[in-house]
């Protein structure tokens, strides 16, 4: 694909600033970036490897490009606001609105699809040159790295484009995404016109890459980097979206991180914690500074301008016993308005917070879900209560049964990972209809209710559409239906 490949020379430019000397005219800085001298030391692949993980949070303005994958709205925001979790405030920016209402077209480029598909190709270059070093714990764990988020953006555009396998009973056939492997051939051609691969191939690859990366990396990179705990927790996040229950449970039982505790739950989402914390994109402030959390709302003369607020029937359900409430929600005054301001993204750092790749707590909730699937309901419950033991102060939920046990963890599911890139895909992965609430956007439910209340299971809304310059830059790439 003409605009896949050609991201190859963005990464490798994008690189090169990031290692580059200032005014070093008359030196050869041992670190500068050539096709000659790079890619063949460990330091080399782990600088490689640096490159390919700060994409998650730096605006690579090298590459011409813009946005960052969790920056703006991208995936730092979509999967909240196409669900119910959230409500637009109308004293706000009215910033995202069409996605909001689902209005988004092929012109509106909402996706991360360049930034992912840079990571892709930088996990490439690494797995392409990685014989360059000599058998051993560092190669290893370097291809590993690289398996592991080749497969991590293949898969986050694979759930946002193209249908989940437990959406429907026929997803695994329907066209998912292109697939992009050095080893099959795909990254040699700049002017390649690859098809979309199918849903099924797309799990598939992503499994393989995950399988072979498990067997490889390190047991512990540091919270900002792929180790054995992360690709596990990936694992029995994949296996969920597939519906292979017993696999998911397999992958989650082998992840070894504990809860984090009810006193330092708060702490992880001001990042004064990495309690409970298997994997997260972490902010260099001299860096990247990236305001993941100002299309929630930002603060200006002691007022919190609000973009959008927790939905206040969400917001009412959740147990002031809980300690998971005061985290996602403070009241946010602005004048004379008062909402139910998203709190959980540092709302006080003007949104400034390592972005949260993976926690033990959604080890938990994968387990007991597939669990329930299952038909293990004295299994699943005792994996539901040993999260929920560690979130209620007191008067925690228990002893639930057959349809209310499926309902409880689904709303555990929903409180504990709000605004970490999962509703709208739960929603979704499950074939059901987003519901907004009828309140509006005030504090008290008051206000401006949603233009637009539902999404239907089904609607072809649930995949977004490709920006436009794919599908004119290849005429093998199909678009979405619908747009």
């Amino acid at each position: 694909m003409k605009k896949l490949n050609n991201l190859f020379l963005i990464t490798i430019l994008a690189m090169a600033a990031m290692v580059s000397c200032e005014d070093e005219l008359d030196q050869s800085p041992e670190n500068s970036l050539t096709t000659d001298n790079f890619f063949n030391t460990v330091a080399d692949f782990r600088l490689g490897l640096d490159g390919m993980y700060a994409q998650l949070l730096t605006d690579d303005d090298v590459a011409g490009i813009g946005d960052t994958y969790y920056g703006s709205v991208s995936l730092s925001g979509l999967p909240d606001i196409l669900s119910d979790n959230v409500i637009l405030v109308q004293s706000g920016r009215q910033s995202n609105r069409n996605n909001f209402e689902f209005n988004y077209t092929a012109l509106n480029n909402i996706g991360p699809f360049n930034e992912a598909y840079e990571i892709i190709n930088l996990a490439n270059i690494i797995i392409e040159r990685i014989d360059n070093l000599q058998a051993g714990a560092d190669r290893d764990d370097i291809l590993g790295q690289a398996l592991a988020m080749r497969a991590f953006a293949h898969f986050d555009m694979a759930r946002l484009y193209a249908q989940i396998p437990t959406q429907d009973p026929g997803a695994n056939g329907t066209l998912g995404v292109p697939y992009i492997k050095f080893e099959d051939g795909d990254t040699g051609d700049p002017f390649a016109t690859p098809a979309r691969d199918t849903v099924g191939e797309n799990y598939d690859d992503i499994i393989a890459d995950l399988l072979e990366a498990r067997d490889l990396i390190a047991e512990d990179n540091g919270s900002g980097r792929f180790n054995r705990n992360a690709v596990n927790a990936f694992l029995s996040r994949v296996y969920l979206y597939m519906g292979q229950w017993q696999n998911s449970i397999d992958a989650g039982n082998l992840v070894t991180s504990s809860l984090a505790s009810i006193d330092s739950y708060p702490a992880v989402f001001t990042d004064d914690s990495t309690d409970g914390v298997i994997m997260l994109a972490d902010q260099d402030p001299a860096l990247d500074n990236v305001t993941v959390g100002v299309l929630w709302s930002q603060t200006a003369s002691g007022n919190v301008i609000s973009e959008y607020a927790l939905d206040f029937e969400f917001f009412s359900a959740i147990s002031d016993d809980d300690v998971r409430k005061g985290v996602l929600s403070i009241i946010g005054t602005n004048n004379d308005e008062m909402h139910n301001a998203i709190n959980k993204v540092g709302i006080d750092r003007n949104g400034v917070v390592d972005v949260k790749l993976f926690r033990t707590a959604e080890v938990f909730l994968n387990r007991a879900e597939a669990q329930f699937e299952l038909n293990n309901e004295a299994a699943a419950l005792a994996t539901l209560n040993q999260l929920r033991a560690v979130r209620y102060s007191a008067n925690a939920p228990d002893g639930e049964v057959g349809a209310a046990l499926e309902t409880a963890i689904q709303f555990e599911r929903r409180v504990e990972l709000a605004f970490e890139s999962h509703r709208f895909f739960d929603i979704k992965r499950r074939g059901e209809s987003v519901q907004r609430s009828n309140f509006g956007d005030l504090s008290d439910g008051t206000g401006t209710p949603a233009s637009v209340s539902t999404l239907p299971s089904g609607d072809f809304r649930f995949q977004i559409p490709f920006p436009i310059a794919e599908i004119n830059n290849n005429p093998n790439f199909m678009q979405n239906p619908g747009y």
